[in-house]
C-alpha cells in the first residue's frame, strides 16, 4: 500500500500549502508525515522541553516523534488540517495551513506577536496570519492559572506597542493580544496563556527567555572581541614560531653576494633582540627587534626578517614584502567589526519596529 498521502502546492517561491493532513497508521497513533517521510512519527509523552521542526517553537508532554533520530512535532503541528474554514480569532476569512515562512521579511504573528520561523495559519485575503499553537486559543477560555473565564480584549486595547496590562503570569507588560478576567483585574498575555497549550505549564517548565536585540548585539560585540584577541595572541605565537624557523634556514643558506660583496655573519642574540635592536638595516632602513646579520669589515647590517627575502624567492623576483598591519591595527579592525555588527542590531531593531508601524497602519 502506497503512504503518499500529501502533494505540494507551490504558491510563491517562499511558500508551501498543505493539501491533506497525515493519515493514523496504528491505534498507537503513529502517522508518515511529510516532512519527515523516512521515518513514521509515534505520538509519545515526556515531560521534557522540545523544539518543534514544525513551527519551530517549544513544547513539552505530548509530541509526534521518531524514535529513530531527534525530529518531533507538537500533535497539534503534526495533525494540523490544510485550512480552517473559520476561526474565533480572525471570522471574517479563512485561514490556510503553510509549511514555511512567507516572504523576505519575517512575519509576526497577530496573536502573541513573536516570530513566524515555520508552520503557520495565514489568511489569503489580507495579512494576518498565527502559530498553530495560538490558533488552539479562542477568544473565550478557561486556563488552569485562574478560576474565572478569560476574554480576549479587543486588539485596539492590547497590541498597540507594549500593552499597558501586566500579565499574572511573567509580571511584566509585553505586545501581543491579551486575556482579561471580566470578574477581576487579572490579565495573561496570549504568549503566556500558549504554554498552557504547548504542555510547557502543565509539565512546570518555564519558557527559555531569548535576549533582547541590544542583548545579542552586546554578545555578538563580547564574542568578536574575544576571538579577535585570543586570535592574536596565537597568531602572534604562530609568527613568532615560523620566523624562528625561517631565520635558522636563513643563516644556512644566505646569498649575500647579491646584497652585499663581503660575507655575513649572524650576531649574538644578547646583541640584537633585546627589543628593536641598535642596528639599522641597510635593506629596510630601519630598526626592528629579531635577530641581525653583521658585516666583519664595514658597518653593514641586514635584519634576519629582511634576509627571508633572499630564501623565499621574493628579492629574486623584485618583489617587496607586503606591510602586515600591527596588533594595534588588527585590533582596531576587530573593534570596527563590534561597531559595524552594534549598528546593524540597532537597524534591525528599527527595521521591525518599522514594521510593526506599517502594520498597525
Amino acid at each position: 500500500m502506497s503512504r503518499t498521502f500529501l502533494s505540494i502546492t507551490n504558491k510563491s517561491p517562499s511558500l508551501e500549502i498543505k493539501t491533506s493532513s497525515p493519515p493514523i497508521l496504528g491505534e498507537e497513533k503513529e502517522i508518515l508525515h511529510f516532512s519527515h517521510p523516512q521515518h513514521t512519527l509515534l505520538l509519545v509523552n515526556f515531560p521534557y522541553i522540545f523544539t518543534c521542526m514544525g513551527c519551530k517553537e517549544y513544547g513539552a508532554g505530548n509530541r509526534f516523534k521518531c524514535l529513530q533520530c531527534d525530529f518531533e512535532l507538537h500533535e497539534f503541528c503534526a495533525l494540523a488540517p490544510p485550512s480552517l474554514k473559520t476561526h474565533s480569532l480572525h471570522g471574517q476569512h479563512s485561514l490556510i495551513f503553510y509549511t514555511k515562512p512567507g516572504g523576505y521579511l519575517r512575519s509576526s504573528c497577530d496573536v502573541c506577536n513573536k516570530a513566524m520561523k515555520g508552520y503557520a495559519f495565514r489568511c489569503s485575503s489580507c495579512n494576518f496570519g498565527m502559530h498553530p499553537c495560538c490558533a488552539e486559543l479562542s477568544r473565550e477560555m478557561n486556563f488552569p492559572v485562574h478560576g474565572h473565564t478569560l476574554k480576549l480584549l479587543p486588539t485596539t486595547m492590547s497590541t498597540s506597542g507594549d500593552s499597558d496590562f501586566v500579565c499574572y503570569e511573567c509580571k511584566s507588560k509585553r505586545s501581543g493580544r491579551v486575556y482579561g478576567c471580566g470578574s477581576c483585574e487579572y490579565y495573561l498575555h496570549a504568549v503566556c496563556a500558549k504554554s498552557m497549550v504547548n504542555g510547557l505549564y502543565a509539565n512546570g517548565i518555564k519558557p527559555p527567555d531569548k535576549p533582547s536585540k541590544f542583548g545579542r548585539t552586546v554578545g555578538v560585540a563580547i564574542s568578536h572581541v574575544i576571538v579577535g584577541l585570543i586570535g592574536g595572541l596565537l597568531e602572534g605565537i604562530g609568527e613568532g614560531v615560523g620566523e624562528a624557523l625561517f631565520e635558522t634556514v636563513a643563516m644556512k643558506a644566505l646569498p649575500t653576494a647579491e646584497v652585499h660583496g663581503h660575507t655575513l655573519k649572524l650576531l649574538s642574540s644578547t646583541m640584537s633582540t633585546s627589543g628593536d635592536s641598535d642596528f639599522v638595516c641597510y635593506e629596510c632602513k630601519r630598526k626592528r627587534s629579531g635577530r641581525v646579520y653583521g658585516c666583519g669589515s664595514s658597518e653593514y647590517y641586514l635584519h634576519a626578517v629582511c634576509a627571508k627575502n633572499m630564501v623565499n624567492g621574493l628579492y629574486a623576483n623584485g618583489i617587496k614584502a607586503p606591510e602586515r598591519p600591527s596588533k594595534f591595527g588588527r585590533a582596531v579592525g576587530v573593534v570596527s567589526h563590534v561597531i559595524i555588527g552594534f549598528i546593524g542590531g540597532l537597524l534591525e531593531g528599527i527595521g521591525e519596529g518599522g514594521k510593526l508601524y506599517l502594520k498597525l497602519l
